[in-house]
């Protein structure tokens, strides 16, 4: 079992542009979307620690400036944000030649948001990692996150967090063409620095496809797993072919 992707993951970085080119599975898929009512294509960013199920690093963060809690991974901006030239976007498309770019949803059930799953005490990562259901959301702040933590101060908290992303865009402008391309625009924003610290550390940002559909309520904890092709535990990656020893020659094995 392997989680969809939409993309080929991409290095996240601070205060940067990404143009991400989505894949045919997207794009079949926004085809399809273009033609339901309310039809929507649902993208999940999530932190290649997360990804690829990094227990170690869950409790053991790269990040290490931050008083109170450390974060691996990074905000991007979501459409709350003033204006829309930070905002999510996806430019589509078409044969004919035309495109268009829709924003990321930012109201309703389809806005914009980041859901949570925290864990308590040392080790606790891995349980939230796989937790079948968020513990918080947020759909109200400039931010969206793929990034995972560890928030620790004396001896009255201890938790460790998991941070998944979830955008929607409305395709269904392109009910009557033919979508052959689709580029989705992410910008960053500043590490975090003070009592709580973030750092991207080089590590990448795996673009997701769901089991959302429309109508569904987006920033539900419930969605935390909305994953195609979510495992319940290890790596969302797909299996390594097994290799084999025998050589074909001829029509014979040997």
């Amino acid at each position: 079992m392997a989680v969809t992707q939409y993309a080929t993951a991409f290095t996240g970085a601070a205060s940067t542009t990404f143009n991400i080119s989505l894949n045919s599975t997207a794009i079949a898929d926004a085809n399809t979307e273009a033609d339901v009512t309310n039809g929507r294509l649902y993208v999940a960013l999530l932190h290649e620690n997360d990804f690829e199920f990094n227990e170690s690093l869950f409790e053991n963060v790269e990040t290490s400036s931050g008083a109170i809690g450390d974060i691996d991974g990074g905000r991007f901006y979501a459409t709350e944000e003033s204006g829309t030239s930070n905002d999510p976007a996806l430019t589509i498309g078409h044969t004919d030649g035309s495109s268009t770019t829709v924003y990321a949803e930012g109201s309703g059930t389809d806005d914009d948001c980041y859901i949570i799953s925290s864990g308590t005490g040392d080790d606790s990562g891995g349980a939230a990692r796989n937790a079948s259901t968020g513990t918080g959301n947020n759909v109200s702040l400039t931010n969206i996150w793929a990034a995972h933590a560890k928030v620790q101060f004396g001896g009255w908290l201890n938790t460790r967090q998991i941070y998944r992303s979830f955008l929607a865009f409305d395709v269904t402008g392109s009910s009557a063409k033919t979508i052959n391309s689709l580029s989705l625009k992410l910008v960053s924003m500043a590490d975090v620095t003070g009592f709580t610290a973030s750092a991207w550390h080089s590590r990448k940002v795996y673009v997701c496809k769901t089991t959302l559909s429309p109508g569904d309520d987006v920033n539900s904890n419930a969605n935390f797993n909305s994953l195609d092709g979510w495992a319940s535990s290890g790596t969302y990656e797909a299996a390594a072919p097994v290799a084999s020893d025998d050589a074909i020659f001829f029509g014979t094995s040997f």
